[in-house]
């Protein structure tokens, strides 16, 4: 893994295994750092509370009401990582989600309101924002067509209807469930038929989009462990009805054709993620250190053949085991955290321990900051809700926003960062970009630019030898360094 010759690993891909070890018991007992209340708390890797779900061609969408989140999947149902959103401050209580090609809405429960965010990038989109009617005041499932976004009303048993154009209620197309249909969540439909989830019945009620009426030979009878339905979704022969409970999608044969309702659990999906695996990483040319959820350390392995090299592993804080992004000048290591995220915690690399002396307070702007780099007087972290490398002076541990350097529009949601003196490399999976900012004046420069193999599908922590960039890659259960000549 040695980088002495680096045209040898143009377009190279590596592997590191994950990293799996007993945690380190540490020693006293560490005050939390307090979260960022202005968003959210956690950015989680588990999906825990799910409510609402929404299927394309490509992505499962599920809303984590605990995280204000949207967590998403392959349709094979593997995370899919890089489309996963923090959503705004203000849609604090998620649950129904639905969209197109161009936007998607997320139901809020407090505000009346479906949130409207891109759907491509996850960009707030408030001018398609739909304000919902006083009547419809606890909003759950989403399903649209082309015309028109139903909603479920889980108070008045009703799907209101909004026009997409005018984005105004549109009561003629409005459907009141049947009686027995009285604790509704869930919604998805197929174009002929809209199915309807009940939380006590442990049943799916179907319904004629054309005539409104209940079509009881489509219901589905749920499993006795489905007994929490909540989001649903569907493909041409399946339904796929999410239980908040089991954290999971129960698959239900739906087809006129087949036996309408059996049970095909070879096609569940289980959205519990340990979490485990690598995401920063960072180099001093002879050995790499790796930050892995499921570990407590930034393990560390040998740069000239992958070999583990445990007693040079950082131990790292009870407050700092979900670590992502990693930084270090040489005698210190500073690292992102999911959780805890207003602190940049810092470790000493002499004594491998926490060092809070050297540690950042994270403003708000910094909430799901995933990491960060610096030089002798500046230290930049990302973030999950600004186009801005937000700056911070090292000595003094306080924000100097002279220093911010702003984003490209095309830049947003960066995961991965380094730098030399003169130019930072920010990676984006949305267009397999790393983009090339100049520190001095925060200009773009595109000539400093890469263009990211196809397989290099979701970058996170980027490293560089000063002759190699190595971007670590989140595509699959196995971790995958790809390696690129440093432009």
């Amino acid at each position: 893994m040695a980088f002495k010759n680096s045209s040898i690993f143009t377009g190279m891909m590596l592997f590191i295994m994950a990293v799996s070890c007993t945690n380190p018991t540490n020693s006293g007992r560490e005050i939390p750092p307090p979260p960022l209340h202005t968003l959210v708390e956690r950015i989680s890797l588990d999906n825990n509370s799910p409510a609402g779900s929404w299927i394309t061609s490509e992505t499962i969408w599920v809303v984590d009401d605990a995280d204000d989140m949207v967590i998403t999947y392959q349709v094979s149902g593997e995370r899919a990582w890089i489309k996963d959103l923090v959503l705004d401050s203000l849609n604090e209580d998620p649950v129904g989600i639905w969209g197109t090609q161009e936007t998607f809405w997320v139901a809020d429960s407090r505000d009346n309101k479906l949130y409207a965010y891109a759907t491509e990038d996850g960009r707030r989109k408030a001018d398609s924002d739909i304000s919902l009617n006083l009547e419809n005041r606890d909003p759950a499932g989403l399903w649209g067509n082309e015309q028109f976004l139903w909603v479920v009303d889980t108070a008045d048993d009703k799907l209101y209807a909004y026009n997409f154009t005018t984005l105004e209620r549109v009561a003629d197309e409005e459907i009141s469930l049947h009686g027995d249909n009285d604790n509704p969540y869930g919604l998805w439909g197929d174009g002929e038929t809209l199915w309807v989830s009940d939380l006590t019945d442990n049943k799916v009620y179907a319904y004629t989009l054309s005539t409104d009426a209940r079509n009881s030979a489509l219901d589905i009878s749920l499993d006795s462990s489905n007994g929490s339905p909540k989001g649903i979704i569907g493909t041409d022969s399946t339904l796929l009805v999410l239980d908040e409970t089991e954290t999971q999608f129960f698959a239900y044969n739906r087809s006129i054709d087949g036996t309408v309702g059996a049970r095909m659990s070879t096609a569940d999906i289980d959205l519990f993620e340990v979490g485990s695996g690598a995401w920063g990483i960072w180099s001093d040319k002879s050995t790499v250190w790796i930050s892995n959820t499921s570990s407590g350390t930034l393990a560390a392995y040998s740069l000239e053949d992958g070999t583990r090299e445990s007693t040079n592993d950082i131990i790292l804080s009870t407050y700092n085991q979900v670590p992502w992004g990693i930084w270090s000048d040489g005698s210190h290591f500073w690292v992102n955290e999911q959780i805890y995220n207003s602190t940049l915690f810092a470790y000493s690399r002499e004594t491998k321990r926490r060092d809070s002396t050297k540690e950042i307070t994270l403003t708000s702007q910094n909430a799901g900051a995933q990491a960060s780099f610096g030089n002798s007087e500046t230290i930049w972290v990302t973030s999950l809700v600004n186009d801005v490398l937000v700056a911070y002076n090292r000595s003094e541990r306080t924000r100097d926003s002279s220093k911010d350097i702003s984003l490209d529009t095309n830049n947003q949601v960066s995961r991965g960062v380094w730098a030399n003196d003169e130019y930072v490399w920010v990676n984006n999976a949305a267009s397999r970009t790393v983009f090339a900012y100049s520190i001095a004046s925060g200009e773009r420069v595109v000539s400093k630019e890469l263009t990211l193999h196809t397989d290099n599908r979701i970058p996170w922590g980027m490293w560089s030898d000063g002759e190699s960039l190595v971007v670590l890659d989140r595509n699959s259960s196995q971790t995958n360094l790809f390696v690129y000549p440093l432009p």
